[in-house]
C-alpha cells in the first residue's frame, strides 16, 4: 500500500492542479488520488471520481467524505465506456493502473478526447 500511495502522491504532482481545474479521474479505486487532489482545489475547481467497482466506490466516498459533502468532488459507480458526463469539460483527464481493463481503448480514447476542454490533457 505504501508504494501505491507513494506513485499516486508523484502522479498527483505531475498533473500539476490548479485551484480553478476541473478533472476527471477514470478508475479511482479507493480515492487515494482524489484526496491528494482536493488538497490543491480552490473554490471553484472540482474532481469527479469513476470506477466500474461499488466496493471501491464505497471506500472512495468513504476516504472524501469532506470534499464529497463541500461539493468538490463528485464520485460514481460507473465504467468510463458507459459515463454520461454532463456540464463543463474537463481540464485534465487521468487514469492510472487502469488503460489495461478497458473493455475498448480505441473508444476511452476517443471518449477521453471528447470530455477535454480546449486546452486540457489526458494522463
Amino acid at each position: 500500500m505504501a508504494k501505491s500511495s507513494e506513485r499516486l502522491r508523484w502522479a498527483a504532482e505531475t498533473l500539476g492542479v490548479e485551484p480553478a481545474d476541473r478533472l476527471l479521474e477514470v478508475g479511482c479505486g479507493h480515492g487515494v488520488a482524489i484526496s491528494l487532489i482536493c488538497e490543491r482545489l480552490g473554490e471553484a475547481g472540482r474532481i469527479t471520481g469513476i470506477d466500474r467497482s461499488q466496493k471501491m466506490i464505497d471506500a472512495a466516498r468513504n476516504c472524501n467524505r469532506r470534499c464529497v459533502e463541500s461539493g468538490k468532488a463528485v464520485i460514481q459507480t460507473v465504467a468510463f465506456e458507459d459515463a454520461e458526463l454532463t456540464g463543463p469539460r474537463f481540464d485534465k483527464i487521468f487514469a492510472f493502473h487502469v488503460a489495461l481493463f478497458w473493455r475498448s481503448p480505441a473508444l476511452a480514447l476517443a471518449k477521453a478526447r471528447d470530455q477535454l476542454a480546449g486546452r486540457g490533457a489526458l494522463y
